[in-house]
């Protein structure tokens, strides 16, 4: 797998190359959720469980980019090098944003740890062959010696089977927390 975009090992030179970053994870998350919405992007359990780990521990590094926008305004402030443009009260300011702050890495830990439960409990899903799949087994295109063998038989096809009732957390799609 390739990031030509930046290397994302990479710093960010300046606040410009920051803002890119920001604005191309944004892009990234619209392609995952196009991704996610169903086949060719997603068809195994597999993927699933891959998509989770991942989210998850995302979450965990949101929590971080929080924690040092946190630090950065606050720090600023000591040294005050803010201003607000409305000529506002930086202390009334910066001590609701440090709620709200406070709130959202909460809730990115949350998530975090949420994704994890949830990858950990899907950990052993497996998908089963489709009933709309009809691949044919692979045949060898040279007859063998044994022409009896290379005879597939009728053509017998097992009866539909009732589908399973569907777990309760497949049920549960739309409802809000």
């Amino acid at each position: 797998m390739t990031h030509d975009r930046y290397d994302l090992g990479a710093t960010s030179e300046d606040d410009g190359a920051t803002e890119q970053i920001v604005h191309d994870l944004r892009e990234r998350v619209r392609d995952l959720n196009r991704a996610t919405a169903g086949p060719p992007g997603l068809t195994m359990p597999a993927t699933a469980y891959a998509v989770l780990g991942a989210l998850a521990s995302a979450a965990y590094g949101l929590d971080q980019t929080m924690r040092q926008l946190d630090e950065f305004l606050l720090r600023e402030h000591r040294e005050h090098r803010l201003g607000h443009d409305h000529g506002a009260d930086l202390d009334e300011v910066l001590d609701a944003y440090s709620r709200a702050i406070l709130h959202a890495r909460h809730l990115t830990t949350g998530l975090g740890d949420a994704a994890g439960h949830a990858q950990s409990a899907i950990k052993s899903v497996n998908g089963l062959p489709r009933l709309d799949d009809h691949r044919s087994p692979v045949r060898s295109a040279t007859p063998s010696a044994r022409p009896e063998l290379d005879d597939p038989g009728p053509n017998v096809e097992a009866p539909p089977r009732r589908q399973p009732p569907r777990p309760r957390w497949a049920r549960s799609r739309g409802k809000g927390a």
